[in-house]
């Protein structure tokens, strides 16, 4: 997978991720999927995905 292309699907997943509305997003993690609310917050996105970008400029 190119990086342009990597960078738009990590982009159109935060995307959706910022759209998931709040009572979604509690649920889910209330079900038990293992998630911490503080480890899907916007600045926990920007901090995967500039990780991601760097790993991907390693390559």
């Amino acid at each position: 997978m190119t990086l342009e292309i990597r960078q738009m699907v990590i982009k159109s997943d935060i995307a959706q991720r910022a759209d998931k509305p709040a009572r979604e997003s509690a649920a889910d993690n209330d079900a038990g999927d293992g998630c911490d609310d503080a480890r899907n917050g916007p600045e926990a996105l920007r901090a995967g995905l500039v990780a991601e970008l760097e790993r991907l400029r390693e390559r």
